[in-house]
């Protein structure tokens, strides 16, 4: 997976995650284009849905991202 994700522009230091007990339960992965990030995926493993997660994640990613140059996300 980890191939396919860099072909298709990923920039894990633009993308977020959250681990559980040391398991990544949930993930937000970037693509920057320019001054903006392209969302390629977001998921959360099934048995973690409904605890707000993305709300989390999100929050986060748009405090974060202007710091790293970033000014729009799509």
């Amino acid at each position: 997976h980890l191939h396919r994700w860099l072909s298709a522009g990923v920039d894990f230091s633009l993308s977020y995650g959250v681990k559980s007990g040391g398991l990544l339960v949930a993930i937000v992965l970037h693509a920057p284009k320019g001054d903006m990030v392209m969302n390629l995926v977001t998921g959360v493993r099934r048995d973690f849905q409904g605890n707000g997660l993305t709300t989390l994640l999100y929050e986060k990613i748009l405090r974060d991202l202007p710091g790293k140059g970033i000014n729009r996300t799509q």
